[in-house]
């Protein structure tokens, strides 16, 4: 008896848990059904479990063993496959109002979320406005065509100026929505307080300021240009922003997104020194690395990276009540891989490919921040975002230039015994100027430039909110370095080589020498632990990489291109090597509407009439594509295809023609192998004659909206929908407007007009039912009807009974 109460209630708890698990899956689903993403939670029992977090959850925060994440639509499944127990965050559960702005006028306090259309007249505005500082730039366009836009704010907005550029990009997060009304009021604050603040002056005249408030339009306008209830964390393609940047561990990054590769080209097209990405959803300044923890690896400049955000953070602590900014952290400030390691992010990218000192802000615990706190947090980081522009003045500065003609040199300017990581700055093209923000101390400098003897500098002293100058002039060499180049023929120190466990890779070593001097390749310093190198001789810039058998994971490995020129020059580039399984590649499946895989497809098309074909292609691997026609079997019309990578065709049919044809339509994927899959289309090629609308009938013939229906308790009713279709047409109906409260039904097969209702068990009373159907002409055409159903108690019969005078039953009479 004992085990059986035992397990009577080991199999409550497991309902328990299964109703409860069923419950939040629905509450999920009505979340990505608003946003197109959703926030949720899941504990984690050890710091080391982040590594085994799949990357298709974004995280978002964590606190105290919970973590808080993101998930996209196309990737819930994935996660409740984990069967790892959650729990959903409404996004608007602290939300008091989320007021819009529809005109300008009403974001005079600055206390409403502007309309996307206010956002853009705001920002036209600035420039209009302000013609002598500001200028109105566009970085690129969304996925659903809206504007990326920023604005530069300078003394001489029209030229690029002698001085270090900066950056602020707010809400690469879509539904994070304090950001970018700080930065909106932060263009407004510049604008308007330029000439009469002395601050803002020195940053106007010294800096050329960059501000782009909105980096992700599509996702904080998700629900539509008028509101931002329905933000979203994603951009329109279900992509993290935050996690689409090149990685930089040697991982295999992801695909870029079109707003990614807009970013990515802005930054190559400036020179920024200094910049920050913000957020919302914590409340922290997070500093570099956010690839490794600190424990791994840290920054070359840490020391400089916790003065500057102790600064931030330190200002806004004291600008706030007590409690801001220190939710994750008691001092206001963390290393990012401290906190959770992520891969792709914006902040490593730029700190390691652009050699930017970018940081990110976390700027408020609420990501639907109700509107009317937002005056709040501008008060709480106003002078720290000030503050932290002016860092880019500090440090060491100077020009880069040629001796003997006073001409800018691109340098590569170093630390000696400092530098790592890409930590190392450039001077620029246009004045030869470099900028390298760094922490108090005394430094040894290199600089080095193609075509130029390297020249060493000692003993340079630099103290923190001050700027040393160290102006250097190169001696040109006669020989020409050779200089190694990537893909896209830029200088190139560091690239990346994925190649596949237990293969050979060969590997061209791009190189330009301006002398067309023959080139050799060595194998530098030994670096690699996990592979080995091959060169090919002399006057061939290439070798061989093979890893070791059975390796899978990184590598690194020095090559040296040295010409034979008087003295003999040379460049060095490191491979980041990433030795991977091969991928195997899975054939794209067609499918119909419902995922079932198809070798045949129906359509009609009207006479005369090119008709759009859209194919269900699902490809396991997500790779790109391609349509092609096979063969049209029947000869009765003909098909053009879409661009590559849009799985459509038109078909047109033959002048005049009707009747049947067969068409065989192949889709191809770019996998390795190209692999395939097949479907014929039975084409119907109906004739352009005019479709009649079916009518719903009564049993007496008569066009009719409302039937009645009468049915026993506990029983079903089948029911025969009485139609008449003038041209014959093939007829389905369906249930139309969900009216039932007290019953079923279930549709019989296609072209058959009937259906079975079925109340409820027990129930007597009424219901309501609405009917539609549909024919198969073109267009499509239907008639509706409701049906008014009384179900009643099941009625008994009784025999009739013969009586006496007296009442009494009886079985014989007497008649006198």
């Amino acid at each position: 008896m004992k085990r059986f109460v035992l397990v009577f209630i080991v199999f409550l708890l497991a309902a328990n848990l299964f109703a409860q698990r069923q419950k939040n899956i629905d509450k999920a689903k009505i979340e990505l059904s608003r946003y197109g993403d959703l926030y949720f939670s899941f504990k984690i029992t050890k710091a080391n479990n982040f590594k085994t977090i799949p990357d298709f959850i974004s995280i978002d925060n964590v606190k105290d063993g919970i973590v808080y994440a993101y998930i996209n639509e196309k990737d819930f499944q994935k996660f409740i496959n984990l069967n790892i127990p959650f729990t959903v965050i409404k996004k608007d559960k602290d939300v008091k109002a989320l007021t819009m702005a529809t005109t300008v006028a009403e974001m005079s306090n600055w206390d409403r979320y502007p309309t996307h259309d206010v956002y853009l007249q705001m920002m036209q505005d600035f420039a209009t406005n302000y013609p002598n500082i500001c200028r109105l730039d566009t970085i690129g366009f969304s996925q659903n065509d809206r504007p990326i836009i920023a604005v530069k704010i300078s003394d001489h907005p029209d030229i690029e100026n002698d001085e270090p550029q900066f950056f602020y990009t707010g809400q690469m997060h879509g539904d994070e929505l304090v950001d970018y009304i700080l930065f909106l009021r932060l263009i407004d604050y510049l604008t308007t307080n330029y000439g009469t603040n002395d601050q803002v002056t020195n940053l106007l005249d010294n800096i050329e300021i960059w501000i782009n408030p909105l980096a992700n339009p599509d996702g904080t306008y998700n629900g539509g240009d008028d509101n931002v209830s329905s933000a979203s964390r994603y951009l329109a393609n279900g992509v993290d922003p935050n996690r689409n940047f090149p990685y930089v561990t040697g991982k295999q990054s992801k695909d870029l997104s079109k707003e990614t590769i807009s970013m990515m080209n802005f930054a190559d097209n400036h020179r920024f020194v200094m910049s920050a990405n913000s957020h919302s959803g914590a409340e922290v300044v997070n500093y570099p690395w956010d690839s490794w923890d600190s424990s791994t690896k840290t920054h070359a400049d840490d020391d400089w990276w916790q003065f500057v955000s102790l600064e931030y953070a330190n200002l806004a602590i004291s600008n706030s009540p007590t409690g801001y900014l220190t939710g994750v952290s008691s001092t206001g400030i963390t290393n990012g891989g401290d906190w959770y390691v992520v891969y792709g992010s914006r902040q490593d990218y730029m700190n390691y490919y652009k050699h930017c000192r970018e940081v990110t802000l976390e700027l408020s615990d609420s990501k639907l921040l109700s509107s009317d706190l937002l005056p709040n947090h501008w008060d709480y980081n106003r002078q720290a975002m000030l503050d932290y522009m002016q860092e880019c003045l500090y440090g060491i500065t100077g020009k880069v230039t040629d001796v003997n003609t006073g001409n800018p040199i691109v340098a590569k300017v170093e630390i000696d015994n400092h530098d790592k990581d890409s930590s190392f700055v450039y001077s620029n093209s246009t004045y030869g100027s470099y900028y390298r923000p760094i922490y108090q101390g005394t430094y040894s400098l290199t600089f080095s430039a193609p075509d130029y003897q390297t020249y060493h500098v000692s003993n340079v002293s630099v103290a923190n909110k001050d700027t040393t100058i160290l102006n250097v002039q190169l001696v040109p060499l006669e020989n020409h370095s050779p200089e190694i180049l990537d893909s896209l023929g830029h200088s190139a120190d560091t690239l990346l080589l994925t190649v596949f466990k237990d293969s050979i890779t060969s590997v061209k070593v791009n190189v330009n020498d301006e002398d067309g001097d023959n080139l050799d390749v060595s194998w530098g310093t030994s670096l690699l632990q996990n592979g080995g190198v091959n060169i090919y001789p002399y006057c061939d810039t290439s070798f061989v990489y093979t890893p070791k058998s059975g390796f899978v994971g990184d590598d690194l490995l020095k090559i040296v291109v040295s010409d034979d020129g008087s003295p003999v020059l040379s460049d060095t580039v490191y491979y980041k090597v990433t030795v991977i399984v091969k991928p195997i590649n899975h054939n794209p499946v067609i499918i119909d509407n419902e995922g079932h895989p198809v070798d045949s497809i129906n359509i009609l098309v009207a006479q005369n009439t090119p008709t759009s074909v859209k194919l269900n292609v699902n490809d396991e691997d997500g790779d790109n594509v391609d349509v092609s026609y096979g063969e049209s079997i029947s000869g009765n019309g003909c098909v053009d295809i879409s661009p590559a990578n849009d799985t459509c065709f038109v078909y047109t049919p033959n002048t005049d023609y009707v009747g049947e044809d067969l068409l065989q339509i192949i889709v191809s994927d770019d996998g390795s192998p190209v692999l395939s899959d097949t479907v014929y289309y039975m084409v119907n090629v109906t004739s352009n004659q005019t479709n009649h609308k079916p009518v719903i009938l009564d049993s007496l013939g008569n066009d009719v909206d409302t039937l009645l229906i009468t049915v026993c308790q506990d029983s079903s009713i089948s029911v025969k929908v009485n139609v008449n279709d003038e041209d014959g047409d093939n007829l389905d109906v369906n249930q139309g407007v969900s009216l039932l409260q007290n019953g079923g039904v279930n549709i019989y097969p296609y072209n058959d007009t009937s259906f079975v209702y079925t109340p409820k068990v027990d129930f007597v009373g009424d219901d309501l039912l609405q009917i539609v159907v549909s024919d198969d002409g073109s267009p499509v055409l239907t008639d509706t009807v409701y049906y008014k159903v009384s179900v009643i108690q099941n009625l008994i019969n009784h025999n009739p009974v013969i009586l006496d005078s007296e009442g009494h039953p009886v079985d014989t009479l007497i008649i006198s």
